[in-house]
């Protein structure tokens, strides 16, 4: 092949590669924004623990975040909670 594609689809590759942490969700931060939330709401600082589910409702919808750990419905739960506070 040509250097020259060799070298394009090498710094595609690179290009991805540093990008993708920006483009995966993590399991672990959504974890930690819920429970966040869940001592925020038990301390009744319930405009925090509004903006700590919205903000792991979002984490939990790129790519690569399982939320079954928390809970099976995840995004169920957490508008539900939302709703109560």
């Amino acid at each position: 092949m040509n250097p020259r594609i060799l070298g394009i689809i090498g710094g595609l590759a690179l290009v991805v590669a540093l990008l993708s942490p920006f483009m995966m969700g993590s399991s672990k931060k959504v974890e930690q924004l819920y429970n966040s939330a869940e001592d925020l709401y038990g301390q009744a600082d319930y405009e925090g623990a509004i903006a700590k589910y919205t903000e792991a409702l979002e984490e939990s919808t790129k790519r690569g975040v399982k939320t079954e750990v928390i809970d099976k419905d995840f995004n169920t739960l957490a508008n539900y909670t939302i709703g109560v506070c």
